[in-house]
This record gives structure tokens, C-alpha cells and sequence, in this order.
């Protein structure tokens, strides 16, 4: 995950604090438990991506040899394994 906790818990405070100045968001629960939960669903959010990058690697590592013999460009061929898993699964970076 690129964004360290500290940050993710800042922005998910900041995020709650305007929705509820602005009238667009009424807890019926105390504040604290909607900004956990917020932080929750955004680093939930974010490691999809690192998930994403360590599936990719270990997609790789299973054909590390024919890329060797081919002279495939590991990133190259990478960037498209990714590209690949996120158009199939619809994902969102």
C-alpha cells in the first residue's frame, strides 16, 4: 500500500467531517465508529492493487523460463498480465 495509515485515518476524518458540515451525511452511530470504518474500506481499497501486483509476480514466476528463452522484458510482460487481470475482473485502479 502507498499511503501510510496515518494518512488513510487523516482522510478518512476529513472525508466524514465535510459530509456531516454539509449536511450530507447524519451518523446514527458515533462518529468515531464511521471514520474507522471509512479507514477500513479505503485500505481495503488500496491493497487491492498490491494483491493484484503479488498474483502477477507468482503468475510469472511459473513461466519465468520460457520468458528467459523468449527474451521477454519482465516488466513489459508484467504491465500486460496486470492489464489483463484488471479488464477480466472489472477492477478499478
Amino acid at each position: 500500500m502507498k499511503i501510510k495509515q496515518e494518512r488513510i485515518a487523516m482522510l478518512a476524518k476529513n472525508m466524514v467531517d465535510g459530509l456531516i458540515a454539509k449536511g450530507c451525511l447524519v451518523p446514527s452511530v458515533p462518529k468515531d465508529t464511521v471514520v474507522n470504518r471509512l479507514e477500513n474500506i479505503i485500505a481495503e481499497e488500496l491493497m487491492i492493487e498490491d494483491k493484484l501486483n503479488d498474483e502477477v509476480r507468482e503468475l510469472l514466476k511459473t513461466h519465468s523460463k520460457q520468458m528467459e528463452q523468449g527474451s521477454v522484458n519482465y516488466n513489459r510482460m508484467f504491465q500486460m498480465v496486470k492489464k489483463k487481470l484488471v479488464d477480466e475482473r472489472g477492477i478499478v485502479l
